[in-house]
Formats: C-alpha cells, structure tokens, sequence
C-alpha cells in the first residue's frame, strides 16, 4: 500500500501542492515566532543577565510582588561595612542604578526603552563593566558611555554630554567607552557610568546602594558564602546568588516581552486552523473523486485499514514536507516578523537568529499533528468505500449523510455560547469559579464557542445563505450567475468549508477594528469628561522624567496649577495593584474624579482615594482603614474617598490615587510617570504654551501636548497596535485564498463532464470562466458575512465587559465593515481567477469522454 501511497502522491502533487502551502504559512509563522523570540530572550540574558559579579548580593527583600522581581527599596551604605568582616568575605562594594537619560548632541534626549546609568567601582572582579577605549570614570562630572550608543550618535573621547536625571540635565566629560556584561552593543538600552559618590547622587541615592556584590575567600562555596553573609544581614536585607540575581534580572524584561510570543503564536494558530479547513476539503475531495480507484484497491483485496492508512499516508508525506519548508522559511521569517513589530511602533531588541531544536521539533510536529487531524475524517470515508464502488463513474460522489443531527448539535453549540455570553454581560459573578466569575474570561470563552458552533452549523446554513446572498446572482447574472449559486447550493459540506477559512479572517478583523474602535471612543469621552487641564507632559515610556519639570511648570505665571502623577506597585488583599500620586492641593484643578463617597480634601491627610469598582470588589468605603503593602512593609491607611472617573489618563486607567507626600514616605522621590497642567486665568494658550516650552528647552526627554494632541496620541497608540493586527491576519487571508483557489480547482477537476456537457449545449469559455469566478464570490461573500455578522455580537459582547478597563462604549464602524465586505469580494474574484480560466481552457471532447 505504500507504494500506492507513493504513486499517489506523484499523480496528485500539483493538486496537493496548495494543500501544502497552507501548511508551511502557518507552520513558518509559528518557527518564525519561535525564532524570534529565542533570539530575544537569549540577548535579554546576556545584556541584562545582572548588575553585578561575585558569587553574592545583598538587596532588600521584596514586600510586593509586582510580577518581574518585586519591588524593592534602597539599602543603606552602612550595611557593607557589616559584611566586609564576615570570614568567608574577599571583597565587597556597593552598587547604585537608575534611569540617566543621554542627550544626543543635537539636543534631542536618546530613545532607550531603558536608559541605565550605574556605578563603577574600584573592583574590576565585582562589575559587569570593562572599558573598551579610554578610562574609567574617577570623579564628578566625568561618565563613561556604551561604545554603541556613543558610535550611533557621533559621541568619542573627550567630548561633553549632557544627561537627565531628577533635575536639569547636567554635563559630563566623557573619559571612557565601556561595555556591559560582555557586549559593547546595547540592543535596548543605553548605559552611563559614573564613580560610586557621583552615581549616589545623580541618582537620588545618598548613602545607599541598590545592591552589594560580594566575592568569597579562595575555596568557599556560593552557597556557604550566602548564608554567611545572610546572618550577618539586619532584618528587610536578603543575600541571594548571583547566577539566582542574573535569571530574575533577565527574566523581569523577558517576562515584559513574553506578550509578542503569544501574539504572535495566537496568529500563527489561527492561520493554522484556517489552513485545516483547506487540508480537510481538499483530502474531503480527493477522496470523491477516488472513488473508482478505492473501490478497485478494495475489490483486490485491501482492507479498510489499509486504505485509511494509505489516505492518510499521504497527509502525512504533504504534512511532513510543507513543515519542513515552513521551518526553514521561519527561520528567515523572523526577522520579518520584527520589522513588522518595529513598523507598528512596537520596538523589540534585536538579536542573532536562534534556530534551537525545540523550533524545529515544534514546528514539525505542529505542522504534521494539524495535516493528519484534518485529513482523518476523509480517511476514515476512503476506508468504508465498498468494492461496489469499482463499477461507478469515477466522478460520482457517493451521497452524503444527512445534515440533520449536525444541525441539532450546531444549534446547541451556538445557543450554548450565547447564554454564556449573555449571562456573564448580565451576571458579572455567574459562574463561582475562578477565572470563569470574571467576565473578560468568561464571555469571550462563549464568544468562541458560539463562533465554533456557527462553524459546525455552516453546512446546515450553507444553501440557506446561497439563496439569499446570492439572489443578485441569481436575477441580474444570467445562466452564469444561476449555475454558480446551484453549485454552491448542491455541495453544502464542501462551500462550508470553503467559507469557513474566510469566516474566520473576517471575523477577527471585524473584532479587531471594532474593538479598537470602541476603544478610541471610550478613550475620547474619558478625557473629555474627566481631564480638566489644557496640557498634558509626556515623558519617556518607561522611565519618566524629572520632578523639577514640574515645580518649574507650576512657577510660571501663565500656568495657573500643575502636578505630576508618579507610579508605584502596592499589595491590597491578595492583588497587586498600580498606585497614582499627585498633588492633592492641585488635583481639582486638573482633573475632575466624581468623588462618590468620601472627600479630595482627606487625600491631604494622607489617605488614598479608590476607585468604585475596587471599592465595591474588596467592600471598601469612605473612612475605611484598608492594609496595603508597600516596598516598605505593610501599612494600615484609611480611605479618604471613593471616585468613579478613573479614564482621564488615556489609554489605563487609574484605580489608587495617593497625596505626593504620603507616596514619597513610602516610596522615596521618584520621577513623574506624567504631568497636567491648566492655562492661568487671562492667559491665552499661546502665551501658556510659550512659558512651558522655554521650561522644557532644559528637559528634552519631555514632550508638550494639547488636550486634543493628546486624545490623537492616545487614538494613535490604538491604532498602531490594530495595524499590527491587521498585518498578522493577513496570515488567516492568505491561507483562506489559497483554501478557495483549491477547493474550485478541484471542483474543476471533478465536474470536468458537466463542463463540457455545458460546452456541448453551447456555452462559451467565456461564460464557463464567468461562471466560476462567481462561484468563487459567492462563496468569499457568504464567509465576509457571516463573520462580519460574528465578528459584530463577538465585540459587543466583549466590549460590554471591559467597562472598569475604561473601554465602555461600543462604537459601530458601518463604513470599515463595508470595505471589508468589498475587499472579500476582491479576495474572491481573484481567488477564483485561476480556476476560471482552467475550466474555461478545458477540451470539449476530453470531458466527456468516459474513462
């Protein structure tokens, strides 16, 4: 049978070979993925493996858990000379970091997602730093720069740089070009030097250190090394080994990135269950069309095991080989992927490729497990074909089973996924098992299966919406359009499947945009209705800018109040919560909160307001005293008030609010995450906007914004990450196109003497083409519109649960869903260009001819 097998292959491979392609998109896309993110991980250990050597450090014990180490204050300076006496103790120095943003010589501060700046001690052993040119950094105003960064912005030896650290930018002597960790190319960050004493300053940490690096004496242990230097700790500080530092350090940035894996593998599935809808209908075909053939391997003596395992043989052989091809094209497909990322704004570090064993083990077996799945019901058809069948045309499909216990579960499934859907929009608690009481969880979880279950109702439908869908056709196509509509009708399993692939496509397309749609909207009233400053300060992403930006903001006399808004991480209950703080005495001025319960003016007192969806989840009013944990250790606070507007920041939401005073007790100064401020009564915003430039001249990492440009910032954000959406579905597209292209190709094939019996009565080629290009569309019509019309209630229904993530309006887009039906229509009509002109070249007398 294996021979057989063989033969088969080499007889059908032009037919297989679209079969084939969807396979390798799909599985390139999951090796691709795999490949990028390895070569992410692997520069993200080797650049951010630690910010020390020796076998030790000291740092301070993580009171909160926030998700990528803790967070963790400063150690006194004073804890080293505890340690150097320790026995087991060789050498020991403290280390400070922090945020120290470069300025390019243009004026313009340097892009980094983290713009590093630590300490360089006197000992070479216990620092991850080596010069590459020049010297090390001795004494205030001298600095040492990654070579990379100095090379990409013209910065050598002996030059002057200015830097951004709590206050205005100060100028430094470059003395020295270092690497870090072994690797003087910073992907992702750059990196400034300074002497211990310079580093405890510019950093705002006097008498600290973040950390302490501790050597052993020859001979002795890491681990008897830390338990040593562990007892001879005071309570809050923890000794842990370098090599446990280094994987918590690199995974905190793996852990902030692991999100463009899923991604990305989330896409790559989808295009692989697209790419089994075209595996199953064209396995589905083959085996009617072979009917004649199975019947004759059966009459001579083969079993049905022995023809299933034929059948899928053959999956297996196409399985094998598209996953290889999709492996290799993955591994070139990688650095695609990133450029598509980096083109959405979505920037990732750049690394050398990483083809592990695990990418190739997975994308093989991937690609091979979802071929021989969606070929095992056709199979399992090709083993029940009785010899009988030898006698019968070639051509004929044995007649399918009914439809009607498909349609009765399909029904089920569907009715099933909208009562859960409906319920959890009702019933926020519905379902008393966690994640499932949450909606977010629970009703895209119904979404789905309601979408699976239109899915397996399709077939049941298919005729029903040819009918409809297809009455255009049917009235103004002529016998073409007549035809087209019949043969769509007359194989409902098969247009179904067909359909399907694009059913899905369109169907997160119409999510994605409407999601992001009413994400737009609901961003645009937020900051209407909540934001009551005339101008917003924006300032790096990740690390904030000065808080003298904003005392000097607040100065001006054409600025009638501004404050900033500082992040920090605190436990409440069993949650990690983000925590805002301002200042209490300006916030009226900035921003209207709807205070519910509670007043503005007990924030002063050192309370914390919370937002009414926390308050109502952890039973919390007004007067309350509430145990939240900080870096510092646990606190009792009370509850100065509960406040409903909580969307005035754009794109998050605020939950905690904090006075400045209380937050820096707790937290230490830190820099301002971002800033509002309003105009001075009698002030015209143009005089306004002048005075905070001139502020801003001093503090080039901080950006001035309008309320409107910052609605246009927030809508921007938005819509580059839809892009980024719309270029990853292009995948499900694509493999939809080749599954329609296909499946007519086949159906070509099959009906070759109804083709030329239409020939023989006088149709043109002309007209045999036209007629399947509209079958093509009629079919891309049917799948547009039906996942548009999923698509649709999928939204709604997610939407209607995010209303506390400040998405809370539902925003139709008529327009958007037009153009996606059209641009279906196109994918249709040209989908079905190839298989046209097949049946329109067909020979007359060779279609009719009985074999």
């Amino acid at each position: 049978m294996w021979r057989v097998t063989l033969r088969g292959l080499r007889a059908r491979w032009l037919r297989l070979t679209l079969t084939a392609l969807a396979v390798v998109v799909g599985v390139a896309f999951v090796a691709g993925t795999l490949v990028l993110t390895d070569a992410i991980a692997r520069l993200v250990h080797d650049q951010l493996s630690t910010f020390s050597r020796g076998q030790v450090a000291v740092r301070s014990a993580a009171a909160i858990d926030t998700g990528v180490g803790g967070d963790r204050s400063r150690i006194p300076a004073g804890t080293l000379e505890a340690i150097l006496p320790v026995p087991e103790v060789a050498a020991a120095e403290g280390v400070v970091y922090g945020p120290a943003q470069l300025v390019a010589p243009d004026g313009e501060a340097v892009d980094a997602a983290i713009p590093l700046g630590i300490s360089w001690g006197v000992d070479d052993e216990l620092s991850v730093l080596s010069l590459v040119d020049g010297e090390q950094p001795r004494a205030d105003g001298q600095v040492a720069i990654d070579a990379s960064t100095a090379a990409g912005h013209g910065i050598d030896i002996g030059d002057t740089v200015d830097l951004l650290f709590f206050g205005p930018a100060e100028s430094f002597e470059v003395v020295g070009l270092l690497d870090y960790a072994g690797s003087s190319s910073r992907a992702f960050s750059t990196v400034a030097a300074f002497d211990v004493p310079t580093a405890q300053r510019v950093l705002n940490g006097p008498d600290q250190y973040d950390l302490i690096a501790v050597q052993g004496t020859d001979g002795t242990d890491t681990e008897t090394l830390r338990r040593s230097v562990a007892a001879a700790l005071p309570p809050g500080l923890e000794a842990v080994t370098v090599e446990e530092l280094g994987e918590e350090s690199s995974a905190t940035l793996t852990q902030s990135l692991a999100f463009v894996e899923v991604l990305l593998l989330v896409f790559a599935g989808v295009g692989l269950v697209v790419g089994a809808f075209v595996i199953h209908n064209t396995f589905a075909m083959l085996v009617g069309q072979r009917t004649r053939e199975l019947g004759l391997l059966r009459a001579m003596g083969a079993g049905g095991r022995q023809v299933w395992s034929s059948v899928l043989g053959e999956a297996l052989a196409v399985g094998a080989v598209a996953s290889a091809a999709g492996v290799a094209l993955g591994f070139g497909l990688a650095g695609l992927l990133a450029t598509v990322l980096d083109t959405v704004g979505l920037d990732v570090p750049r690394g050398e490729a990483q083809l592990h064993a695990r990418t190739v083990v997975v994308g093989m077996a991937v690609g091979i497990v979802v071929t021989l799945i969606a070929a095992a019901w056709p199979a399992r058809r090709a083993a029940r074909v009785a010899p009988v069948e030898a006698m019968h045309d070639e051509t004929l499909t044995p007649d399918p089973p009914s439809l009607r216990n498909r349609t009765v579960f399909g029904v089920i499934v569907v009715l099933a996924g909208l009562l859960a859907v409906v319920v959890g929009v009702l019933d926020r608690s519905v379902v008393p098992v966690a994640p499932l009481d949450d909606p977010r969880i629970s009703v895209p979880i119904g979404a789905g299966v309601a979408l699976a279950g239109v899915l397996v109702l399709g077939p049941a439908i298919i005729g029903v919406l040819a009918r409809l869908l297809g009455a255009p056709f049917t009235r103004w196509g002529g016998v073409e359009g007549e035809l087209a509509c019949r043969n769509t009708e007359r194989q409902p399993r098969r247009a179904s499947a067909t359909a399907a692939s694009l059913l899905i496509g369109t169907c997160l397309v119409t999510f994605v945009a409407l999601l992001a749609g009413s994400a737009n909207t609901s961003v645009a009233a937020a900051i209407d209705g909540g934001l009551r400053a005339e101008w917003v300060l924006s300032g790096p992403q990740f690390s904030g800018f000065s808080p003298e930006v904003v005392a000097r903001v607040d100065g001006l006399d054409e600025v009638g109040a501004a404050s900033g808004f500082r992040l920090g991480f605190v436990g409440l209950g069993s949650t990690t919560q983000a925590l805002y703080s301002v200042d209490a005495s300006r916030l009226p001025d900035l921003v209207d909160l709807d205070v519910v319960d509670g007043s503005l003016e007990a924030l002063n007192g050192g309370g914390v307001l919370v937002h009414e969806q926390e308050a109502d989840d952890f039973g919390i009013r007004a007067g309350d005293r509430i145990l939240m944990t900080f870096p510092s250790g646990v606190e009792e606070i009370p509850v100065a008030g509960v406040f409903r507007n909580n969307g005035f920041t754009g794109n998050f939401v605020v939950n905690l609010l904090l006075s400045d005073a209380a937050y820096d007790v707790r937290f230490g100064e830190e820099l301002d995450a971002f800033a509002y401020a309003v105009t001075a009564p009698g002030v015209s915003d143009t005089e306004a906007r002048a005075a905070i430039e001139e502020v801003l001249s001093d503090f080039p990492n901080v950006e001035l914004l309008t309320r409107e440009e910052f609605k246009q910032d927030q809508h921007d954000q938005v819509n580059r990450v839809l892009a980024l959406f719309y270029m990853l579905l292009a995948l499900a597209v694509i493999v939809a196109v080749f599954g329609i292209v296909n499946t007519l190709l086949l159906s070509v094939h099959e009906r070759r003497r109804e083709i030329g019996l239409l020939r023989t009565v006088g149709m043109s080629r002309r007209q045999v083409g036209t007629m399947v290009r509209r079958e093509s569309l009629l079919v891309a019509v049917i799948g547009a519109v039906t996942g548009i019309v999923t698509g649709v209630i999928v939204a709604w229904a997610v939407v209607s649960t995010l209303a506390d993530d400040g998405i809370d309006r539902f925003a139709l887009r008529p327009l958007l869903l037009f153009g996606l039906l059209v641009a279906a229509g196109v994918i249709g009509v040209a989908a079905g260009a190839l298989p046209a002109h097949r049946a329109a070249r067909a020979d007359i007398l060779d279609a009719i001819a009985e074999e």
